[in-house]
């Protein structure tokens, strides 16, 4: 399987062109952020951390569902 690069996410987000991207952005940055936390370290993942980042990440759903046509 291909490994998809950050810099390859970040440059094709850079592509669709509405005026918050920067922001999405970094919330897409944010989340694998995390995410990588969570896979690689071995750093104890909470609750409220987990509540967060769901959070994070359903808004961003939401978002891309709203860009996609249907």
């Amino acid at each position: 399987m291909n490994k998809i690069k950050v810099h390859d996410i970040v440059v094709l987000l850079k592509k669709i062109k509405v005026k918050n991207i920067d922001e999405k952005i970094k919330q897409v940055l944010s989340i694998l952020s995390v995410k990588n936390l969570v896979e690689y370290e071995a750093r104890e993942f909470r609750g409220s951390d987990s509540r967060k980042i769901i959070i994070q990440v359903e808004r961003l759903y939401v978002w891309v569902n709203q860009l996609l046509p249907v």
